[in-house]
């Protein structure tokens, strides 16, 4: 992604131009008489649909551009011999973790794969054979290529047959023989989550030693999280996924708006940060929302300040009802009693102090985002105005 250029393959040649301006003339600020006379107003819409489209593609970036220092926590664990466990809610950005972290190992020295749903209905036996069984064969085969021998991906799943080992015992004895790591990167462990026996066979890959395992954790529902931490929580160093800092929601918006001609000041920025509270789904849903409220061609302008947040919010909250159910699921199902009570106080207080809270209570609300620590004033409060909404909206769920 650079410029328009990318996201308009069909834009005149003419127009094209313009688009491909020296590094100094893109940064110099540009006046929507100037967009005009570069882009006829259709062209601007369907510019403005396509930065649309960008933001709201739900896949799992590449490259992580932003949480780089927990990403290196993250590496160096892995680096010392502890596999790890990512965790979190839903589309906060773990697989996003984790496909980077396949970039920072190299994908010609990592597997990645999802745990496979359609598995679920099988044998234990059945599933230890087949597990990672194709991802397995094709790194090996690759592995052989780079030795210069030639082996098929057939031909090895053969020698996996042969061997009665399961395709990840293969695999450790084959990097052992060559002298070769390889980081496994497993995804969307989720999908087993009903059988406690395939669980418990992926937490059992850690121990093999020449395998460095990261698997993402959903965070789910309150008895799952209990059976979730009981088998991997030994050998498994967990990371949860925590919220974008105010410059990480400046380098996320900033990339949103890449290539769109329009631009958000810095007060702009921080009411987006103090709406969402660093969340990442959240702030690209409210610029999706900005811009299909707010911006078109009739608009007199492209420079957009904190005050033009205040007149989207009021305006885009009605379009919140996905982020609003998933919250109510959360609330409902992940929180316990406990944790819901303390969530209602600091909603009915606008705060709870340190002194008056459970630390242990406490951290679940920290993990899953919902809950900020306030250090200087040494309080807790509700992790962005979103959530206050939320409450607003469902005054009986403080009931």
């Amino acid at each position: 992604m650079g410029t328009g250029d990318n996201y308009l393959p069909f834009v005149p040649e003419e127009e094209k131009l313009t688009m491909n301006e020296s590094t100094e003339q893109q940064e110099k600020e540009l006046t929507l008489e100037e967009v005009r006379a570069r882009l006829s107003p259709e062209i601007f819409e369907v510019h403005l649909e396509k930065t649309r489209e960008r933001i709201t593609r739900e896949a799992s970036i590449e490259r992580s551009i932003v949480r780089l220092d927990q990403e290196k926590k993250i590496q160096d664990t892995l680096l010392a011999g502890q596999n790890v466990a990512i965790r979190g809610l839903k589309r906060i950005g773990k697989s996003s973790m984790l496909n980077s972290l396949v970039n920072d190992f190299g994908a010609d020295n990592s597997i990645k794969f999802d745990a496979i749903p359609i598995l679920s209905d099988s044998s234990l036996d059945y599933f230890k054979k087949r597990f990672g069984l194709y991802e397995v064969c094709k790194f090996i085969r690759q592995k052989e290529i780079e030795q210069g021998k030639q082996a098929s991906i057939e031909e090895i799943r053969e020698k996996i047959t042969e061997s009665g080992q399961t395709p990840f015992e293969y695999l450790n004895q084959y990097l052992k023989d060559n002298n070769i790591k390889c980081f496994i990167a497993i995804d969307e462990v989720v999908n087993v989550i009903d059988n406690e026996g395939f669980l418990r066979y992926i937490a059992s890959l850690g121990n093999l030693d020449e395998l460095q395992i990261a698997l993402v954790l959903h965070f789910v529902d309150i008895e799952n999280n209990k059976m979730l931490q009981k088998i991997f929580g030994e050998d498994y160093q967990e990371f949860y996924i925590r919220p974008l800092t105010l410059e990480e929601t400046r380098l996320l918006v900033e990339k949103d708006l890449e290539g769109s001609y329009l631009t958000f000041a810095p007060d702009a920025i921080e009411k987006i940060y103090e709406f969402t509270g660093g969340k990442a789904r959240e702030i690209n849903y409210f610029v999706n929302e900005f811009l299909a409220e707010f911006c078109s061609v009739d608009v007199k302008k492209l420079n957009y300040t904190a005050s033009d947040m205040e007149d989207v919010i009021e305006r885009i909250e009605r379009n919140f009802d996905n982020i609003f159910n998933h919250y109510r699921q959360v609330f409902q199902k992940t929180f316990n009693d406990e944790e819901r009570d303390v969530l209602k106080k600091i909603m009915q207080g606008k705060k709870l102090p340190f002194a008056l809270s459970n630390e242990g209570i406490m951290q679940n609300l920290l993990d899953t985002m919902w809950v900020t620590k306030d250090e200087e004033n040494q309080v807790y409060r509700l992790n962005g105005q979103v959530l206050e909404m939320f409450f607003q909206k469902y005054p009986n769920l403080l009931k």
